[in-house]
């Protein structure tokens, strides 16, 4: 009995089974085949008609503790059956667990990716496009003197306004090229700047950039669908 229950992993578990199984049906077939017997005693062996000779109360004794017998194997085996069921059950979700772990990793590697990809990109079309900085500040608190770069390819049709009013046009800004606005601010401290162009290709694009508390502030161009109005190219 102790090499029947040692837990020696799938294999002696299924063992196990198996040779409960086998004893149990063959107790069963037997305590059934005797029950049988004792219902026809013309047919009955030698053994059968001593144990119908013998004391009824002992025969019932026997029997009873026989059907205790049978009873607690066929509980045991259906123990070791459940167990089976939730083992299998158990390497399934095991499986299908890692299985999503992988798909899950797999989706993050895909989305950082993604993320590098458009990156990237960004980075690239910068490249290629104007970007517009301010450079430094001067005048008086009321009519601010900037000083403002293009830190990227060249920019054409520039058009500066602050508060939607043209300030000033140039018609061409290099790359590293500097040029001067006077803005006329509502603060001491704080003004927005637009910044109105096209590049290379063609394409009209709009910067705004910004001077608060001592720091400047160049947000990233936007592709416009139309270019500034033709009036607004004249010096």
């Amino acid at each position: 009995m102790a090499i029947i229950w040692r837990p020696w992993g799938d294999w002696a578990r299924e063992m196990n089974i198996r040779i409960f199984l086998l004893v149990g049906g063959v107790l069963s077939a037997l305590y059934l085949g005797i029950a049988l017997l004792l219902q026809q005693p013309t047919n009955a062996a030698s053994l059968i008609e001593l144990i119908q000779a013998g004391p009824s109360d002992e025969v019932a004794k026997i029997f009873a503790w026989l059907l205790s017998l049978l009873a607690f194997l066929w509980l045991v085996i259906g123990y070791l059956l459940q167990s089976r069921e939730l083992d299998a059950q158990s390497k399934l979700y095991q499986v299908e667990r890692t299985e999503l772990d992988r798909m899950r990793s797999a989706l993050d590697a895909q989305d950082a990716m993604v993320t590098l990809v458009e990156r990237q990109t960004e980075i690239e079309a910068a490249r290629v496009r104007p970007y517009f900085v301010i450079k430094s500040i001067g005048g008086t608190p009321s009519n601010k003197a900037v000083s403002i770069e293009n830190t990227a390819a060249a920019a054409y049709e520039v058009v500066v306004k602050s508060d939607g009013a043209v300030i000033q046009t140039e018609g061409h800004v290099g790359p590293g090229q500097r040029f001067s606005v006077s803005v006329k601010t509502r603060t001491e401290h704080a003004f927005a700047l637009e910044v109105c162009f096209k590049d290379a290709g063609d394409r009209n694009w709009s910067q705004t950039i910004k001077w608060d508390a001592g720091r400047a502030i160049s947000n990233l161009p936007v592709k416009q669908e139309i270019g500034p109005a033709p009036g607004q190219h004249d010096g």
